[in-house]
């Protein structure tokens, strides 16, 4: 959490060089994070067939061109590639 919450990445994001912003390349906060992008969508996909179905949508949204999937559009979310300025 240490990560995510000082540089919207987490250990392998950060070794990926990537990190998770708000739309207008801004740092969200820790707790839309949580919410909106992991518990929110964590829960949708427990509920039988709708959540396994969504699920899957969510990972093929990836191929799209801006590769936002659909937690990233729940929380208003994009990733992008960290430049070495701010490492």
């Amino acid at each position: 959490m240490k990560y995510l919450k000082t540089s919207g990445q987490t250990i392998g994001k950060k070794w990926q060089k990537i990190r998770i912003a708000k739309m207008d390349g801004s740092k969200p906060e820790l707790s839309d994070l949580i919410w909106k992008r992991y518990v929110f969508f964590n829960f949708i996909a427990l509920i039988p067939v709708v959540g396994s179905v969504l699920s899957l949508v969510n990972i093929l949204l990836i191929f799209k061109k801006d590769r936002r999937c659909i937690h990233d559009l729940l929380a208003g979310t994009q990733v992008l590639k960290v430049s070495a300025a701010i490492d």
